[in-house]
């Protein structure tokens, strides 16, 4: 009612809203009681609730299945699902001697989704991952302009953390092929 009143009183003036009854102060008002019954009754909040899931007794976490789904049979989010590979990746890396010191570092060139130590390299490893062969294999979609991207973010990340121009680095892509795992050390340099 305060936009019709706001739009009447923009159209006809004052004097008109004043003639048809329409009081902005009043129209505007509404009551903390009206406010709280409304989100009570509302179906959508109400089934979001019953969805959420709950955890498992064994463990008291929550079961998160590696096929990319929910445990509800709903997909997962892209963005969901990248940080669970990350995970996976992360994990494979820490198995294999990799000292994960930082995950998802933004700048304004991009993303590195995992930064780690390891054989006295700075390692800047980008993770990729497919669910089918659909669409390429993963480590394919590291095309040259997502590399530059990745390499203007790594001598940001240097220059920001206080690392020499001389500190050795390398650039790695891990490739999650469905469930299999494809590591690919030094796949591009500066």
């Amino acid at each position: 009612m305060w936009i019709a009143s706001t739009g009447l009183r923009r159209r006809f003036g004052k004097a008109e809203a004043e003639r048809t009854g329409i009081n902005r102060s009043e129209s505007c008002q509404q009551k903390p009681a009206e406010k709280s019954n409304a989100a009570e009754g509302n179906p959508k909040r109400e089934l979001r609730r019953k969805k959420r899931r709950k955890p498992t007794a064994e463990t008291g976490k929550r079961e998160v299945p590696a096929s990319g789904q929910k445990p509800g049979g709903a997909p997962f989010s892209h963005r969901s699902l990248g940080a669970l590979k990350e995970q996976l990746a992360a994990g494979y890396l820490a198995e294999h001697g990799y000292k994960i010191i930082e995950k998802n570092f933004y700048s304004r060139s991009g993303e590195i989704d995992l930064i780690a130590h390891e054989g006295g390299y700075l390692v800047f490893i980008e993770v990729k991952y497919r669910s089918s062969r659909r669409f390429g294999r993963p480590e394919e979609a590291v095309t040259p302009a997502k590399q530059r991207s990745i390499i203007r973010t790594a001598k940001y990340y240097l220059r920001r953390r206080g690392f020499s121009e001389n500190t050795p680095c390398r650039f790695d892509v891990l490739a999650i092929d469905g469930e299999k795992l494809h590591f690919i050390p030094n796949a591009f340099t500066l």
